[in-house]
């Protein structure tokens, strides 16, 4: 009865690990890359996530504009200036 036991909780820990495929909407900056960002939109998302979080991670609903922000963040995390933290 044991080993049923401990398959049920091995399936319980498979199923809290498994990353989901939802948008994420906490992130961090990324304090080591440099790189010059081209849109004007994504420059002024990134210079308001320095001030307001600096190097702490942030959720997208703290910025001004939440849609303006996904938009902006999207060309910073491609280039790793913002690292996305995956839905689990």
């Amino acid at each position: 009865m044991s080993s049923n036991g401990d398959y049920v909780i091995h399936k319980l820990l498979i199923a809290q690990a498994r990353i989901e495929d939802s948008r994420t909407t906490i992130y961090q900056k990324e304090g080591t890359v440099t790189y010059q960002l081209k849109m004007k939109n994504s420059r002024a998302v990134f210079s308001e996530v320095q001030k307001k979080a600096g190097a702490f991670p942030f959720n997208v609903r703290c910025l001004e504009d939440e849609k303006r922000a996904r938009l902006g963040l999207q060309e910073a995390v491609q280039h790793g200036l913002i690292k996305p933290y995956e839905v689990m």
